[in-house]
């Protein structure tokens, strides 16, 4: 299992599936998007826990989590040949981004970030030389990383 942090990524994983396993809120925050987080962990049926600041970033670090950060089941990566080639949107082509060797987590999630918004049926990239995707790579990607 592994941390992912901020408003976005948080609710994107909300709204993916049953990844999430318990969201941590810092103490009198529930204000714009820290609200939406709580009434659709509530719907989901996931815990939400108050922490303090220095809790967030012992799971985290010193990093900007906005205030949030889940508990999340590991992302999975899919092999290509298990990769569903039926398009998602019928009003767009199939369309792949390739990555090759990428090795900063801020640009991966930029391009996996970038790849949804144009309708990118999915990102392909190297079993090699490549970042993995973890918790900078899913903040990076507003949460599309998860999807």
């Amino acid at each position: 299992m592994a941390y992912i942090y901020g408003r976005n990524p948080v609710m994107e994983a909300l709204q993916t599936g049953n990844i999430v396993q318990k969201i941590y809120v810092q103490h009198g925050n529930q204000s714009g998007k820290i609200s939406q987080i709580y009434r659709a962990a509530k719907q989901l049926k996931i815990v939400v826990v108050n922490a303090d600041v220095k809790k967030l970033q012992q799971m985290v670090g010193k990093v900007n989590h906005q205030g949030v950060v889940a508990l999340i089941s590991p992302v999975r990566i899919h092999e290509l040949g298990e990769f569903s080639f039926t398009k998602r949107r019928p009003d767009l082509p199939l369309t792949f981004v390739i990555a090759d060797r990428i090795q900063d987590p801020h640009n991966m999630g930029a391009i996996i970030r970038s790849a949804e918004i144009f309708g990118a049926t999915g990102v392909i990239f190297s079993a090699r030389d490549y970042v993995p995707i973890t918790e900078v790579v899913v903040k990076a990607s507003a949460g599309a990383a998860l999807h």
